[in-house]
């Protein structure tokens, strides 16, 4: 009988390891579901964070790009200003000094007109005095 307790005894031990070890198994098998629960959410979160990433990364080069584009724009137009502007100072200084060619040319008229006028007055002033010397030579013989 000893050995039939004994039997018995081993058969529940046997049991009963039996039932830890699905007991064991069930809670690693819940475990693991858990971590694979984990893994999978960690998964969907990074994929979040890197499109998020990417999307950011997207903005800022496409901001770049326009800035870009529109920094080239106004050196573009800048560009066409100063040679516009440029061209009109050239245009006026063109006219400027045409206009002071033109200027030099009568003064030139002008000084010739001034020394003709000189050369009158003096042709004048010379027949002015023989007139009055002539005057005062036919007084002087009528006194006489």
């Amino acid at each position: 009988m000893p050995r039939a307790i004994l039997l018995l005894a081993l058969a529940l031990l046997a049991v009963r390891a039996r039932a830890d070890e699905q007991s064991c198994d069930a809670a690693c098998a819940t475990v693991r579901a858990e971590c694979e629960t984990t893994r999978s959410r960690q998964a969907d979160a990074l994929k979040t964070l890197q499109d998020e990433r990417d999307t950011l990364l997207e903005d800022r080069s496409r901001k770049t790009d326009a800035h870009f584009v529109e920094l080239e724009r106004v050196r573009e137009e800048h560009k066409k200003t100063s040679d516009a502007v440029a061209k009109d100072h050239a245009a006026a200084l063109g006219v400027a000094e045409g206009a002071a060619t033109d200027a030099k040319a009568a003064l030139k008229r002008a000084e010739g007109a001034l020394a003709g006028a000189d050369r009158a007055a003096e042709v004048a002033t010379a027949a002015s005095a023989t007139e009055h010397a002539t005057a005062l030579a036919e007084a002087d013989k009528k006194r006489a």
